[in-house]
C-alpha cells in the first residue's frame, strides 16, 4: 500500500509485466510505527531512472519479513543402517541454512538412529526453558516444531488436571504432552499451522506431520540407509542428497506457476502432503492421512441472508483472535485488498 511521486516521463517508461520497487530517499518506518499502525501512505520523490530497470523495495519489505514472515524451521535424519548415521553430522549445516526461519537460537539432539534439528524463533514463551529440541521429563520423547497450537491452553489445564507437569509455558510442550497422552489420534485435537517431529527413544520411532492445509511446508526424502526431512529444500540439500531434476516436476511448474504436493524440483524429494503423517519404526515406514476437508452432498446453507452474515463474521473473528496469541509484538501484511483489510480491522480491535 503505498502512494509514490514521479515525473509523468519516468512512468510513461513502464509497461504491464514490469517488476516495480522503491528506493525511499529518505523515509523509513520506525518499529513504534510498525506495532501501531497497519498500511501507509509513503511519498518518496524518485531522481534515478535506474531505479525503474528493477525496483527493491528492500528497506521497508526486509524490515517487515523479518518481523512477521519468519518462523521457525526443523530438519532432522533417521537412519535404517549403520551407514545412515554418517549423515548426522550434515545436520548441524542444515539447522544452519534455516537461520533465517530462526534467528533466535538453535540446538541439535542425536539418540541412537535419529538426529533432529531446530532454528528457533521465540514467539510464545521466549524463555530458554522452551528451547528446542524439547525432551519431556520421562527424557524418552523429543520434539520439533514449527508453527502454533492454537488451541493449547485448553489442553494444558487437561493434561495438569490428569497430573501432568509442565516445565514451561510453550504450546511445543503441550503438542507433546498430548502426543504422549493419546498417541496419533491426539490429530483429533490439534488446531494449528504446523510441521513437526517427535522421536521415541524406547519405540525408536520417529513422526513426522504436516497441518490440515499445508500452511508450514516439510521435504522428505528415503534411501536404502536414511530417512531426511527438513523445513526448507535448502536444508534438504545440505544432508548430502543427490539433486537431479525432476522433468515432471518441472512441466507443471510451467503449467501452473508452483509445485503442489508431493512434487519438488527434485527427483526422490518429496513434500508431504496436508494432512498426513508418516511414522517411521525401524525398517517400516508408514505414510497416512489423518486429515481430509468433509464432502457432504446438497450441504447447503438454509439460513437466511442476514443471519449467514453473522455466522461469517462470527467464523472470521474467532478465527483471527486464536491467531494472536504471541509473547512478542505482531504485525499484518495490509495489501489493500477484501482479505488482508478484514483481517487487519479484526485484529486491531
Amino acid at each position: 500500500h503505498g502512494v509514490i511521486s514521479m515525473p509523468e516521463t519516468e512512468i510513461s517508461k513502464i509497461k504491464p509485466g514490469d517488476v516495480i520497487a522503491i528506493l525511499p530517499a529518505h523515509s523509513c518506518l520506525t518499529a513504534s510505527e510498525m506495532k501501531h499502525n497497519y498500511s501507509y501512505t509513503w511519498v518518496s520523490p524518485v531522481t534515478n531512472s535506474n531505479t525503474f530497470q528493477i525496483i527493491y523495495f528492500i528497506i521497508f519489505v526486509a524490515f517487515f519479513i523479518t518481523i512477521v514472515v519468519n518462523m521457525c524451521g526443523i530438519a532432522g535424519i533417521y537412519s535404517f543402517t549403520e551407514t545412515g548415521k554418517e549423515s548426522f553430522s550434515s545436520l548441524k549445516t542444515a539447522v544452519s541454512a534455516l537461520s533465517k526461519r530462526g534467528p533466535d537460537g538453535n540446538g541439535i539432539f542425536i539418540k541412537n538412529n535419529a538426529a533432529l534439528g531446530h532454528a528457533r524463533l521465540s514467539i510464545i514463551d521466549t524463555s530458554d526453558a522452551a528451547s528446542q529440541p524439547f525432551t519431556d521429563s520421562s527424557g524418552r520423547y523429543t520434539i520439533v516444531f514449527n508453527g502454533e497450537f492454537y488451541n493449547y491452553k485448553f489442553y494444558r489445564e487437561d493434561l495438569i488436571k490428569k497430573g501432568y507437569n509442565f516445565k514451561s509455558d510453550s504450546d511445543t510442550e503441550v503438542l507433546l504432552i498430548l502426543y504422549i497422552e493419546y498417541g496419533i489420534s491426539f490429530f483429533e485435537k490439534t488446531d494449528g499451522d504446523f510441521a513437526f517431529a517427535i522421536y521415541d527413544s524406547a519405540e525408536q520411532s520417529l513422526l513426522i506431520a504436516r497441518d490440515r492445509m499445508g500452511v508450514k511446508p516439510l521435504f522428505y526424502y528415503q534411501d536404502e540407509n536414511k530417512f531426511v526431512f527438513a523445513s526448507e529444500m535448502k536444508a534438504m540439500l545440505c544432508m548430502d542428497l543427490p539433486s537431479e531434476l525432476d522433468d515432471t516436476s518441472l512441466q507443471i511448474y510451467f503449467q501452473l506457476n508452483y509445485l503442489p504436493p508431493p512434487y519438488s524440483i527434485f527427483k526422490n524429494i518429496k513434500k508431504l502432503n496436508p494432512g498426513e503423517y508418516i511414522l517411521l519404526k525401524g525398517a517400516t515406514v508408514q505414510r497416512k492421512c489423518y486429515y481430509q476437508i468433509p464432502y457432504k452432498e446438497h450441504n447447503l446453507c438454509d439460513d437466511s441472508y442476514d443471519n449467514a452474515q453473522k455466522k461469517v463474521n462470527s467464523l472470521l473473528e474467532k478465527s483471527v483472535v486464536k491467531r494472536l496469541v504471541s509473547d512478542v509484538p505482531l504485525g499484518s501484511f495490509l495489501s489493500g485488498g477484501i482479505d488482508s483489510s478484514i483481517i487487519s480491522a479484526i485484529a486491531s480491535k
